[in-house]
């Protein structure tokens, strides 16, 4: 993915800048000429892990916490509603996400703590988790 950074001063004039992506995406900027365009890129995942995690009526983790998370996503393999939190200690009255059965939920990008949940019922199913890091 690339993107040109510009940047509009307040006397209408307009200063292009050269971005460097480092790995945790974070963008270092520096003034260049007039009319000079530089691409920026994100990093990209090159490695997935996958997991199963069995459904229950108590608070589960679904993903431990991971400074090197690009993405994750949650797919409701159950029949019961999945509630999922930002955070430790999901409970059906303290969660981030509903998952219903046959759900894909894609994490916020910008999330690399814990993931737990805790589902309205236990059926016997399971949240299948794929995790993305360099």
């Amino acid at each position: 993915m690339h993107s040109v950074v510009k940047l509009k001063l307040p006397n209408s004039n307009q200063a292009d800048l050269r971005g460097t992506a480092s790995e945790n995406a974070k963008v270092s900027l520096e003034e260049v000429g007039a009319g000079v365009t530089v691409p920026v890129s994100a990093p990209s995942a090159n490695t997935s892990a996958t997991s199963d995690v069995p459904d229950s009526t108590s608070t589960v983790t679904l993903l431990a916490a991971n400074a090197n998370r690009l993405g994750a996503f949650v797919y409701n393999a159950s029949g019961g509603i999945l509630y999922a939190k930002l955070g430790s200690g999901a409970t059906l009255a303290d969660w981030t996400k509903k998952v219903f059965p046959d759900e894909l939920w894609t994490v916020p990008e910008v999330w690399r703590g814990i993931i737990t949940g805790i589902w309205d019922v236990d059926t016997g199913g399971s949240a299948k988790v794929t995790e993305l890091t360099p």
